[in-house]
């Protein structure tokens, strides 16, 4: 922005006419220090004062009695001469712009002229007179701000980034093209909505804390790994960096916040994580270690578990020589003949050899396996393998062989339910798949209810889950066919030289047990789909598709009872943790079915406000029992754990159709009126009225009831209370209904 202030004497009453301007008065005009110009009635200038010279480069002896259309032919086209001609009609002011361009000097630019009427003493029109600035650099400064702004749109609009800017309270204010790819949305729905509304739940309050450091100038730039819920459904990860953009006083303006997305490295990463993990388990099961050494150096690097098997430390010199002191000194030599074979042949090494065991002493067997490196040029780099230590292998015959067939079962075996894994499977299909074997009838089994059992009573417990189901399966399956768990939740069973028949049987006695079978806190349930083989030039990836696509059919309709089961029992291992839950959730319960009766709830509205409250806190089936019976005051990391119980609450209860809007009330019943409340900081409005239903109902029996961290109040003692937060933890309507309409108390602030 421009500011100009312009000063100039008023001479007009000292004036009867133009031509009384004395010599004083044209003294004036001509020493101020901007453009000065006066016309007589004709438009012909009377005054051209220094500064004009200076600015046009004309000279007033040139243009005094003459009009401006004469000299400037361009002012006309400008519409200068029409405006002056109507300030002789109408007393106004007039501002004009125009550009200027004087042959005789060469001087080009714009001009802005604030031009009015001149009058004498008795109010009589004389003249007008005209104060000029020279605006050429300002309508610069115009053009290269245009300018700017179109290399900034061009960038913002054609960006391989995500680009969005966003009010202080989270509003879209912008988006670019690539914002709206990623999300799913279009820009108009995007501009109705506020980030926390797609943020995933699990991260809302880390964007919290980034926004806080970037407001109290704690962070120049928020970055984080962060999940958005995309407009169809699907988690999407991005790589988010956000700057807080402000004014020149250091004023917070808006957002501005840079997205990639990740999620495709994201879920390799995880897997590559799930993968190593695995490594290192069956390295540490198998008790064998790795190894990576680099010719070139003459270094060598090796894996925990290979140290335990050395003898050795960190500290442990990592030279060639350092790996050749560990080698017994009997096979010291027959080490080094068998290496300079593998290097001329470039075989693969696989060498049983003797160890001294540098800790201890103790000699041991091992077996070696490795692959040489190479460069580009194909020279021999280094070798990289795995040792194993084979002492009680090598002691007898019998016990390499039966060390063999372990190491051949671990690697085949799923390490949670016994059965085969999918290793074992895959390499069973192709050595079942030929004509000798058809028909063969393929079966595929999924556990109902995997994750919601996670959820709420922990991993072991969905691990007991899945060891019952492979017993059962196992079980009936016997020696008829292969079973194997070829995922998180996932059973197959390979039946050669079975028909649809006989399959169908199997899955039949598979069921009965199912229904059957009778499990402390777990629910059995399963979905099972049928695919066979008829035809040895069927893929047999057609006939896995088939039963997988069947089996999904059965889940529709068995998986959302099974969740409503699950749910049940949820809320009664609950109530088993602590009777006090029990009786807390049930008046909850019927509080809040009053309170939605006096306002007029419809019955099916008013009785889901009674299961809303009857399952406020079930979410707490995931807190450790000792947080919850804890008699003193909870620390903080033990009231963050207590604080969990609405989130798990609120993916327990989403998992099943019926209970999918309830799940809703139990995510925000702790958010507060004022926005100070978890895990979202809604506030007011934003809070579903059933939510704040269960927050008032919650908080009035909490304080009528007994409590280890609390005295117990009494009615009336609770209903000041309640009026007391009204406004700020409470919705005041709410409160006003509960109390006077409900409970019958006439309360007065006064």
């Amino acid at each position: 922005k421009f500011y100009f202030i312009t000063r100039f004497s008023d001479i007009s009453k000292e004036m009867k006419t133009l031509s009384e301007l004395d010599q004083q008065q044209k003294e004036i005009l001509n020493s101020v220090q901007e453009g000065v110009v006066v016309y007589d009635l004709d438009l012909k200038y009377l005054i051209w004062n220094p500064y004009m010279e200076n600015l046009t480069g004309i000279l007033a002896k040139d243009i005094l009695g003459r009009r401006p259309s004469e000299l400037f032919p361009f002012l006309s086209d400008a519409g200068v001469m029409s405006a002056l001609e109507e300030l002789l009609i109408k007393d106004v002011t007039t501002n004009l712009r125009f550009p200027y361009d004087i042959e005789k000097t060469g001087k080009s630019g714009w001009a802005s002229e604030t031009s009015s009427q001149l009058k004498n003493s008795k109010g009589e029109l004389i003249g007008i007179i005209g104060v000029v600035h020279d605006i050429t650099e300002y309508k610069k400064r115009e053009a290269e701000l245009v300018i700017s702004e179109q290399r900034y749109r061009l960038i913002f609009e054609r960006a391989s980034l995500g680009i969005a800017n966003t009010s202080l309270n989270g509003e879209f204010l912008d988006v670019n093209q690539k914002f709206c790819a990623i999300l799913g949305y279009s820009h108009d729905e995007l501009l109705k909505i506020k980030f926390t509304d797609i943020t995933h739940p699990d991260d809302q309050s880390l964007s919290k804390e980034g926004v806080a450091g970037l407001i109290n100038g704690n962070l120049s730039v928020f970055s984080i790994k962060k999940r958005y819920i995309k407009k169809d459904g699907p988690i999407v990860w991005v790589d988010l960096s956000s700057a807080l953009m402000r004014d020149v006083e250091g004023n917070p303006l808006y957002f501005t916040t840079i997205i990639s997305d990740i999620t495709e490295q994201r879920l390799r990463d995880d897997a590559l994580k799930e993968n190593e993990m695995l490594l290192r388990e069956s390295q540490s099961a198998a008790h064998i270690g790795s190894y990576n050494t680099d010719f070139v150096k003459g270094l060598w690097k090796s894996s925990p578990e290979l140290d335990k098997i050395f003898g050795i430390d960190d500290q442990y010199s990592r030279s060639i020589q350092g790996w050749l002191n560990i080698v017994h000194p009997e096979w010291q030599t027959k080490m080094s003949g068998y290496l300079d074979q593998l290097l001329a042949e470039k075989n693969r090494f696989d060498f049983k050899y003797k160890i001294t065991r540098i800790n201890d002493h103790e000699e041991r067997w091992v077996h070696g396996l490795g692959e040489l490196t190479y460069d580009v040029a194909g020279n021999v780099t280094g070798l990289i393998g795995t040792i194993q230590d084979i002492t009680s292998q090598k002691q007898t015959e019998e016990n390499l062989v039966k060390s063999e067939e372990q190491f051949k079962i671990l690697s085949y075996t799923d390490q949670i339910t016994g059965l085969n894994n999918r290793r074992f499977y895959e390499e069973e299909l192709r050595r079942l798949n030929s004509e000798n074997n058809l028909p063969i009838a393929l079966i595929m089994l999924d556990v109902n209810g995997l994750k919601l059992t996670n959820d709420a009573f922990g991993h072991r417990a969905g691990d007991q889950l899945l060891k019952s189901v492979g017993e059962i399966v196992n079980n009936e399956c016997g020696t008829d066919g292969i079973t194997a768990r070829i995922g998180g939740d996932e059973f197959v069973i390979l039946l050669p030289n079975s028909n649809e028949a006989q399959a169908k049987k199997l899955i039949g006695r598979i069921g009965d047990v199912i229904e059957k079978e009778k499990t402390e806190n777990l629910i059995l349930s399963l979905s099972i789909g049928l695919g066979i083989k008829y035809d040895a030039k069927q893929d047999m990836n057609e006939v896995f598709k088939e039963a997988e696509d069947d089996m999904y059919r059965h889940k529709l309709s068995e998986s959302s009872s099974m969740r409503s089961k699950t749910i049940d029992l949820i809320m009664n291992s609950l109530y088993e943790k602590n009777r006090r839950e029990m009786l807390h959730s049930k008046r909850v319960g019927e509080i809040c079915a009053a309170i939605a009766g006096k306002m007029n709830f419809i019955k099916d509205d008013v009785n889901q406000m009674r299961i809303a409250g009857l399952m406020h806190d079930i979410g707490k089936i995931g807190i450790s029992e000792a947080i919850l019976n804890n008699p003193k005051k909870l620390t903080s990391d033990e009231w963050h754990e207590i604080k969990r119980h609405s989130e798990i609450g609120y993916r327990i209860l989403s998992s099943a159709n019926e209970f999918s809007e309830i799940a809703e009330y139990i995510l925000c019943h702790h958010e507060r009126w004022d926005g100070q409340g978890y895990p979202r900081g809604l506030k007011a409005n934003e809070i579903s009225i059933q939510a704040r239903i269960i927050t008032i109902a919650d908080a009035y029996d909490a304080m009528t009831s007994y409590r280890t961290y609390g005295k117990e109040l009494t009615e009336n003692e609770a209903v000041k209370e309640l009026h007391a937060h009204a406004g700020k933890q409470f919705d005041p309507d709410i409160v006003k209904v509960f109390t006077e309409e409900v409970l019958g108390h006439s309360f007065s602030t006064n």
